[in-house]
């Protein structure tokens, strides 16, 4: 089981438990390219990009990368993927693998359109609930729960302002309920 799960997969060896723990909630990644790597230059916590030379082929050919950031402005340090629970961290890394999800189903133009309308904050808001929506719906209900408050829990100001355009811990409990009929 753990071998078919890292099948095209590139990891990070001291987040390999975290890596297949998150991969056995989305079986339709089995066979597509992902490389999980450190970068202490990325502006956010976590980001899913797509190799762009990728996304003219087939969609089963797409190769996608899931940076996990190293540096990150102290104001957000508690927030640093290595330094949270992997509860936390099985959460965060649950949320990029949807967006992995979602651009899988989207051709070359509608990832353009994304990309252009994330620039818009209520557009950009409204893209990534539909994110934590798939996470929702792919059992991370239990790890993206409790996110909200621990990231909003230090440097208030900041964080609630970044954390506007994703589901905050109380929406996710509802929405766990209605779509999946579990409760928190």
């Amino acid at each position: 089981m753990k071998m078919a799960i890292l099948t095209n997969k590139y990891i990070l060896p001291e987040f390999i438990d975290v890596i297949i723990i998150t991969l056995q909630y989305f079986p339709e990644l089995k066979d597509i390219n992902i490389q999980f790597v450190q970068k202490k230059w990325f502006h956010f916590t976590l980001a899913s990009l797509i190799d762009w030379k990728t996304l003219f082929g087939p969609r089963t050919k797409r190769k996608y990368t899931i940076v996990i950031n190293t540096k990150i402005p102290v104001e957000f340090d508690h927030v640093l993927f290595g330094k949270l629970s992997k509860n936390l961290q099985i959460g965060m890394l649950g949320h990029e693998l949807a967006h992995v999800v979602d651009y899988q189903q989207r051709n070359f133009l509608q990832i353009v359109k994304i990309l252009i309308l994330y620039t818009i904050p209520s557009l950009k808001q409204k893209f990534e609930r539909s994110i934590d929506i798939i996470a929702i719906k792919h059992g991370m209900w239990k790890y993206l729960h409790g996110f909200y408050t621990h990231i909003t829990s230090k440097h208030t100001h900041i964080t609630k302002k970044f954390m506007e355009s994703y589901l905050d811990d109380d929406q996710i409990k509802e929405l766990t309920y209605q779509l999946t009929g579990e409760k928190i």
